[in-house]
């Protein structure tokens, strides 16, 4: 825990540590992390819930620290470590735990759900694999208060429910949530990332199927050609558009059903890093905007980067010619337009973000991965608008996203998206400006 809140602590012997040692402040929790990982091999033969839960928090510091291999290694560990505690099966289940108090069960359920966010997330916005726990042992999302025979893991209290008990065998005070009115930020992101997880199997599925397909290609690489875009049967592109239609109502109606407050922050200027905060709302509300509309995004981003057509070359070494820009079908173009609209809004949370807390104090690392596929969209609108007012607001746009991703210094998977972001330009000074910028700073 030291390790993973070091780096954005203000805390004098912290900041007078790094000082002397003259560390950045992405790399002051290396003490802390380092001593962690000396005790793993150990603790490993003694597994228990502070252990599964210290091996994600130890994660999420190398995550910070830009260490991405390490952080996989250590989510893993704790994913598998919950697994082996039998954590994926309901606390009320006394034959499997035994008799708990209120306050150890609402602790294993808020670990189990831990460890799906962690498999769900991964450090690598490029990477489309599975998460490993399977889809029954992902978290229920409603609540039953009767009698209930099921093994699924219980949706964990509200936060105001866990923060009321004051005792280690005391009962929540019932009144501390008011349903429909306070903000339950786990369900939220429970149900998020429940579909993030489902969006993540979909593309691999895809993904299986496309490589299954353009191995039977292979004699065309060996000519020196090369394969064909794979390309859905309209039985397979017809089941997949019904997915996506269900995934993104999902959407819809997970952030239709938060408190009038909470569905629309985009006015607000201040933001609290209490998550029981109602005014100002708390900053885990504005990460799971974030989240929301980079879900969205990647329910369609297959489709608009197929609209794309590649390249052609000349056989040698010259460089391929600048590929045209694409052509969109109607329903193309009005999914493209949806997807610029909700990376605009991504945009605009993030100067909120920027304008409030400069060094991202309470912004977890992770969320770079959901900026990035707002990135991907506004540099898409850089290089086919012919809109002079939409290419401002799309260059804007991408400012304010390497500007965000910045702030997490020499972070791994910041350096990999303004790396991606280069790779995408053919041409364009106004972006070239911005990304020289990020690296001159």
């Amino acid at each position: 825990m030291c390790a993973t809140i070091a780096p954005t602590s203000d805390h004098p012997i912290i900041v007078q540590y790094a000082r002397e040692r003259g560390l950045t402040m992405d790399r002051v929790a290396e003490v802390y992390q380092n001593r962690a990982r000396g005790m793993v091999a150990e603790l490993l033969d003694r597994p228990s819930l502070d252990v599964a839960v210290g091996l994600g928090c130890l994660g999420t510091s190398c995550t910070a620290m830009g260490e991405a291999a390490l952080a996989h290694s250590f989510a893993s560990m704790s994913v598998r470590m919950a697994t082996d505690l039998r954590l994926n099966i309901d606390p009320d289940v006394e034959e499997v735990h035994g008799p708990l108090t209120w306050l150890e069960k609402e602790a294993r359920r808020r670990a189990w759900w831990t460890a799906c966010v962690l498999d769900a997330v991964d450090s690598d916005p490029d990477d489309s694999s599975a998460p490993t726990i399977p889809d029954q042992d992902l978290p229920r999302l409603d609540r039953v208060p009767f009698v209930d025979r099921s093994r699924s893991v219980k949706a964990p209290a509200p936060e105001a429910l866990w923060q009321s008990v004051t005792t280690l065998d005391g009962l929540p005070t019932m009144s501390a949530f008011v349903p429909g009115e306070d903000l339950d930020l786990a369900d939220l992101t429970g149900r998020l990332f429940r579909i993030l997880s489902q969006i993540r199997r979909l593309g691999a599925k895809r993904k299986a199927a496309a490589a299954a397909a353009m191995s039977g290609s292979a004699s065309s690489l060996n000519k020196g050609g090369s394969p064909p875009p794979y390309v859905e049967s309209p039985e397979e592109a017809a089941a997949t558009a019904n997915r996506i239609a269900e995934l993104e109502s999902a959407l819809h109606e997970t952030m239709a059903a938060l408190p009038a407050w909470a569905r629309n922050i985009d006015q607000c200027t201040t933001f609290s890093g209490s998550t029981v905060s109602k005014n100002p709302p708390p900053y885990q509300l504005l990460v799971q905007h974030i989240v929301y509309h980079a879900l969205i995004i990647a329910l369609h981003l297959p489709a608009l980067i197929q609209s794309v057509p590649r390249g052609s070359g000349s056989g040698d070494d010259s460089p391929p010619t600048t590929p045209p820009p694409p052509t969109f079908t109607p329903a193309t173009q009005q999914t493209y337009q949806k997807c610029h609209t909700h990376a605009l809004r991504t945009a605009h949370l993030l100067t909120l973000i920027l304008n409030s807390d400069p060094r991202a104090r309470h912004i977890s690392a992770w969320c770079i991965q959901f900026v990035f596929y707002s990135a991907v969209i506004l540099m898409m609108s850089l290089k086919t608008s012919r809109d002079e007012s939409e290419v401002e607001e799309a260059r804007k746009g991408v400012d304010v996203c390497v500007r965000f991703v910045r702030v997490f210094g020499a972070h791994e998977v910041s350096r990999r998206v303004v790396r991606v972001l280069e790779e995408m330009m053919v041409e364009g000074e106004g972006v070239g400006a911005v990304l020289e910028g990020w690296r001159e700073g």
